[in-house]
């Protein structure tokens, strides 16, 4: 079913495992559920989440959240697909602390489609989110129909300043990401 946009407070939005309250459009459907006691936000591109349709899984690069995806997903959602795309973690609306490394949430990824009983995904990762793609395809490939990398890179220069920031816990480190 689909629902009409509207401006809403989020509740729980957590970054560097600090909670921070901000203004999000909410574009219809949201699953939530539980994993290891932590609470995760994955947004369904404003339509019912449907393990009967074929499963695309967004995922996003470091530091980002479910919002890179927007128009994406209402895309693929209105062609029959049932789009999940997650917020990892200490991201967005996931509860953290985040995950240390690419092998960690490849491992948290097949434990969220046990919970959500998919046996197959079509994957699509941006930035790191291309590493943590080919970890988890290489690792668990029966569970992979397809696998679609956009900008990935094995090493990415990043700014000192921007580490520096994330480190801390500084918003100013999004900022940069973005700028940058």
């Amino acid at each position: 079913s689909k629902k009409s946009s509207f401006w809403r407070i989020t509740k729980n939005f957590y970054w560097k495992n600090k909670k921070i309250r901000i203004k999000k459009k909410s574009q219809g459907d949201e699953l939530n559920f539980e994993l290891d006691q932590k609470s995760v936000f994955a947004s369904t591109g404003g339509l019912d989440f449907d393990t009967t349709k074929p499963v695309i899984v967004l995922m996003h690069g470091s530091g980002l959240t479910h919002i890179v995806w927007s128009l994406h997903e209402q895309f693929l959602a209105s062609k029959g697909y049932s789009v999940l795309s997650v917020d990892l973690p200490g991201h967005g609306g996931s509860e953290g602390p985040a995950i240390k490394s690419i092998e960690e949430i490849a491992d948290w990824i097949k434990k969220s489609m046990e919970k959500l009983k998919i046996n197959e995904i079509s994957f699509l990762g941006h930035s790191q989110g291309c590493l943590v793609g080919l970890e988890f395809a290489s690792r668990f490939p029966k569970f992979i129909k397809s696998l679609n990398l956009i900008a990935g890179s094995y090493e990415l220069a990043v700014n000192p300043a921007l580490i520096e920031y994330a480190d801390g816990g500084d918003m100013k480190s999004v900022e940069l990401m973005m700028k940058w």
